[in-house]
């Protein structure tokens, strides 16, 4: 958990909503670690807030008599009690007159009180219940030899929970909650609100507060599929993988605020940041025709430090690598290879969506080879998708609302190949080596798609769907050889084909559930028409420059 909180016997600022919203969320990054320290010696009294280390704040603010305190600030010892339940009786004797103003205003029960550091897994909770213990037995270094106070030295049993829901409000006044939460430090300069009023720079918080941060690092090939059919002399087959070269800082942050008396969100606002690069080969060799679709393949899957505050508010991040490969083999014996690969600088999204959220997306330099038996007529389309997706699932009051908040990034590429058989052909060197032995041509497209989207229901503050930040296609490589005359693609073919983010993708919930299945062949392999195994003969074989998304 990396909450923080701090007493502050001061109210929460007003709420705000829309883009003043984010700003908090962007401007009011970490306070200090040494302003952010727990103060045990001073009572929460109608106010009162919770930190832990790391970077974050949780705040709680009610009337004088809602919030209260049963640590030994507010006059308490505890002398029994879980350290890891949520709903439980404590035992604990009060030691001081400081600990009868839990008793005051509406009574002990429905007040929000603050739990000693080792008392309970959440570090607020609602009075259940309360009576005196009929066994007022004290242990020796428990009992204070200066209680004061009408309940001096009595022993009491207080059943706590977070079933906030349960209060009247009307009884109790209602009572506000904040919590902002970061995945990394920092020091604020200025307060957020003077910042805005300023019109500070919405886009510095990642300049500097997420360098320290570890980053996410793969290297491994990951197969997509292989398949094979039992054809007359020999075995035909297809084999797809990519080989995935990933380095991504991930940074994170949240503003939500409301009430927990009664139990409700009134504003929410998250960040989703990355840096670095992410990139893979993709690998097809085919002797086996037919088409088949891997569907959305899980590569990769970590969860990460977030926030909880068991009871009020849980975010919990995950960090996948999906890939996917389609291909439809109409004849021919290949062997290709394509670089999915973009650099990311600062990349940042939001929830609720903002129109600046996108960062630097730019494709890196990409390594394509084509080996093609050119005595065989070669026909088909192939297309693949490297998807780093950030998925934050919310939970809200144990339960009462959920929701799933999402960033992907999908660096696709589409083939499309049309070369007809030459007896003459021969190996050649990279690039054109086999121009003028090889008829047909050769389309290699690159796209990129962006996206924030969500799932499920947080008190109406989001709305279902995904929501697309950018856009965009372009051609990596276009050639006929031979005869025919060099062609441009025609417009929007590679975005057809490769389908980007955004088109059929399934929302969080779906796509959760689809990351353990690989969907199998779709209509299955068959046997090439010819059974002749000639060489391969490589007729592309060059890197291409970074093209400059459009």
């Amino acid at each position: 958990m990396w909450v923080t909180a701090r007493c502050l016997p001061v109210s929460l600022p007003p709420h705000t909503s829309g883009p003043a919203m984010l700003f908090l969320l962007l401007l009011l990054a970490p306070v200090s670690a040494l302003a952010l320290r727990n103060n045990w010696n001073k009572a929460c009294r109608g106010s009162c807030a919770y930190d832990l280390p790391n970077a974050g704040v949780l705040s709680i603010v009610g009337g004088d008599k809602a919030v209260s305190d049963i640590t030994s600030a507010g006059g308490w010892s505890v002398l029994s009690c879980d350290a890891n339940a949520l709903s439980q009786q404590i035992r604990l004797v009060c030691n001081s007159a400081a600990c009868e103003h839990l008793f005051e205003g509406h009574g002990a029960v429905n007040t929000v009180v603050r739990l000693p550091e080792s008392c309970g897994a959440n570090p607020f909770a609602r009075v259940a219940s309360v009576k005196v213990d009929a066994n007022q037995s004290i242990p020796g270094g428990a009992k204070s030899k200066r209680a004061t106070g009408k309940y001096a030295n009595t022993v009491f049993l207080i059943r706590v929970d977070t079933d906030f829901a349960k209060v009247d409000a009307s009884v109790t006044g209602p009572v506000e909650f904040r919590i902002e939460g970061y995945n990394y430090q920092g020091t604020v300069t200025a307060p957020a609100k003077d910042v805005a009023r300023r019109g500070g720079n919405p886009t510095g918080y990642n300049n500097t507060l997420s360098s320290t941060l570890p980053p996410i690092k793969l290297n491994q090939k990951y197969p997509l599929f292989s398949g094979s059919v039992n054809c007359p002399n020999f075995t035909a087959s297809v084999a797809t993988a990519l080989n995935v070269d990933v380095d991504l800082t991930v940074s994170l942050g949240l503003v939500v605020a409301g009430t927990v008396i009664p139990a409700e969100i009134t504003q929410f606002a998250v960040f989703g940041g990355l840096d670095g690069h992410a990139g893979a080969r993709l690998s097809l060799d085919a002797t086996a025709l037919g088409t088949y679709s891997t569907g959305k393949v899980s590569l990769y899957s970590v969860a990460l430090a977030g926030v909880d505050v068991p009871g009020i508010f849980t975010l919990g991040p995950t960090f996948d690598l999906l890939g996917k490969a389609d291909a439809n083999i109409k004849s021919g014996d290949l062997s290709i290879g394509v670089d999915l690969k973009y650099n990311v600088a600062n990349a940042r999204a939001y929830i609720p969506p903002q129109p600046s959220a996108v960062g630097g997306f730019n494709p890196d330099n990409s390594q394509l080879t084509l080996s093609v038996q050119p005595s065989i007529k070669t026909s088909g389309t192939v297309s693949g998708h490297l998807i780093p997706q950030l998925t934050l699932g919310l939970n809200a009051f144990s339960g009462i609302a959920k929701a799933q908040v999402y960033l992907n990034l999908d660096a696709s590429t589409g083939i499309d190949l049309s070369l007809s058989a030459s007896a003459n052909a021969s190996t050649g060197t990279s690039g054109n080596a086999a121009s003028g032995t090889v008829d047909g041509c050769v389309d290699i497209s690159a796209g990129l798609g962006v996206n924030v989207g969500a799932s499920g229901s947080l008190f109406g503050l989001i709305g279902e769907g995904e929501y697309p930040l950018y856009s965009g296609a372009w051609d990596l490589y276009a050639k006929c050889f031979s005869a025919a005359s060099k062609r441009a693609p025609e417009p929007g073919r590679g975005l057809g084909r490769i389908g980007l983010a955004g088109a059929g993708y399934r929302l969080p919930g779906d796509a959760r559930q689809g990351l353990a299945e690989r969907a199998a062949a779709a209509n299955g392999l068959t046997c090439p028409t010819s059974s002749s195994k000639g060489q391969l003969v490589t007729i592309i074989e060059q890197i291409v420059g970074a093209v400059k998304k459009p």
